[in-house]
């Protein structure tokens, strides 16, 4: 009899696609022709059927810093590598749920709660900026400490929002956040350090009116794109991470609201 082991790195979608139809296409024929009696077929089938199900399980994971099905994080890379140090500080949630408009004209707006997600917002904005920043290489390293950074990184959630708007056309889906950053440079002869700029980077999100819209998942996935893409290039372009060039404070920038064709979604909402 032949164990199967499922290793978690195999439980990537198209990795256990793609071994579902190898072990289908060259499995070992037997007396009857099926394949299934021998055990080396029997113990690989058993394995891409867990691995099938361990990818079927990962595509409806509702994290969007973990399932990449939502948020493939920014890839950008500075062309010129920072050398200075960044202390990440943990996001501080500061959204406030009241005064939410309930209707848009004569049409109601239904807000989600966040159950739907497997970890909490801030936690996952956490993991994101983390990544997306570290990837960037706008910063030479990251500290555990603000005492020993060169730079302090302080964000702060505003909003973050999905639900859906009824009209008589149908839904639309809506997404929406916005995320500040204060950004402190070096300390000074007085221990205090100086806040070199605070900005707003954000997007809102709204798809055509249809009968099925597609997920608000898969929607905030874009929305967090778009304002990833908008806050590394930023972080960038201000020359924070770099000794010895000026400093560029990045314009401010409004929140807009687009619109987005109906994509199909793999998560439902």
């Amino acid at each position: 009899m032949v164990k199967a082991h499922v290793s978690t790195h195999l439980c990537g979608a198209d990795q256990s696609r793609g071994f579902v139809r190898f072990i289908l296409k060259y499995r070992l024929p037997n007396a009857d022709g099926t394949g299934m009696n021998h055990p080396l077929t029997m113990g690989s089938l058993v394995l891409a059927l867990a691995v099938s199900a361990c990818s079927s399980t990962d595509s409806k994971l509702a994290d969007f810093a973990l399932n990449d099905l939502i948020y493939k994080g920014t890839t950008y890379t500075s062309r010129m590598p920072g050398d200075r140090t960044l202390f990440l500080a943990p996001i501080v949630d500061n959204r406030e749920q009241d005064g939410l408009p309930a209707t848009q004209g004569a049409y109601p707006i239904v807000y989600d709660d966040e159950s739907r997600w497997n970890r909490t917002v801030a936690e996952m904005l956490d993991d994101v900026l983390h990544k997306d920043l570290q990837q960037s290489h706008v910063f030479s390293s990251f500290v555990d400490s603000a005492a020993n950074a060169d730079v302090v990184i302080q964000p702060t959630l505003i909003t973050f929002l999905t639900g859906s708007m009824e009209l008589e056309s149908g839904s639309r889906a809506l997404s929406e956040l916005g995320m500040k950053l204060q950004v402190l440079g070096s300390i000074g002869f007085d221990g205090q350090r100086t806040v070199l700029f605070e900005r707003l980077y954000g997007e809102r999100q709204l798809t055509d009116p249809a009968m099925r819209p597609p997920s608000r998942v898969m929607l905030t996935g874009r929305v967090l794109t778009s304002t990833m893409q908008k806050l590394v290039r930023s972080i960038d372009g201000s020359n924070v991470g770099r000794s010895g060039l000026p400093l560029m404070v990045p314009a401010v920038l409004s929140v807009p609201t687009a619109k987005t064709s109906n994509a199909a979604s793999p998560i439902d909402d």
